[in-house]
């Protein structure tokens, strides 16, 4: 006795029959993530396999991307640290000015004013990082391992930003990139975003914007393999520029 579903098989024994759901019996979807399986009743149907996989989020034992797991540089000579001389666990630095830092109750003295961590502290912790700064940093880079597991195909990056500057003229050459590294430290594909002093603030504002970056990229070619995050700037010595960011989260999508 049929039951009008195509891809169930019909099994018999001791005169009992049964129909089987047999996946093979589908055609193929031509996603090798969203494959065609048999249901009894409904047919074949395109099922999502994949799950999401925090890579970095804001815990400190998962990528420290809220950067509240920092401590002072053990080169410096011994005594109360100032708040620009921060290291963030797991993050490796370049360029001649500290990144991590703890902004605490006085803020981060900005090109606007004081820039306080974002509010309530649960959310925003005592430390962010900041990039640019001084006229003359030159091109600065922060940036850490990641593992993408077997199967990754797009990883999305979430980062909440806080950007200002004293100009917004074209004139004016300061650039904010989150890329992503292979294990030679040569960039993949285009930066996962690409800012300037005109994307950044004026005035007094000084307002954080979550999830000022989010950004999906197709990332299947290092599936399985070593790469790095990275968050690169370059500044000119014209109007100063200042580039805070908190609370990186980067996020792969997993095929199973």
């Amino acid at each position: 006795m049929t039951d009008n579903v195509s891809c169930t098989v019909e099994t018999c024994s001791n005169h009992l029959c049964s129909h089987v759901a047999t996946d093979t019996q589908c055609a193929p979807s031509g996603d090798a993530c969203k494959p065609n399986k048999c249901d009894a009743t409904l047919n074949c149907k395109q099922v999502d396999i994949t799950s999401l996989t925090p890579i970095v989020s804001t815990a400190v034992d998962n990528g420290n991307g809220g950067f509240e797991d920092s401590m002072v540089d053990p080169s410096l000579p011994s005594q109360p640290p100032p708040a620009d001389s921060f290291v963030a666990k797991g993050w490796l630095e370049t360029g001649d000015y500290y990144i991590s830092y703890e902004c605490g109750s006085g803020g981060c003295a900005g090109t606007n004013g004081a820039t306080f961590p974002q509010a309530p502290i649960s959310v925003g912790g005592r430390f962010v990082a900041w990039m640019g700064s001084q006229t003359d940093s030159g091109v600065t880079q922060l940036y850490r391992a990641i593992a993408l597991p077997t199967g990754t195909t797009n990883v999305q990056l979430l980062v909440d930003i806080n950007l200002q500057t004293k100009s917004t003229a074209t004139t004016n050459h300061d650039y904010f990139e989150a890329r992503v590294l292979d294990s030679n430290l040569a960039q993949v594909g285009t930066a996962l975003a690409a800012l300037s002093n005109v994307n950044a603030q004026t005035g007094g504002g000084r307002a954080w914007t979550k999830d000022g970056i989010n950004a999906t990229r197709d990332l299947s070619a290092l599936a399985g393999k070593p790469a790095f995050l990275m968050f690169w700037t370059s500044v000119d010595t014209s109007a100063r520029s200042d580039f805070f960011f908190d609370n990186v989260r980067l996020v792969a999508t997993v095929c199973k």
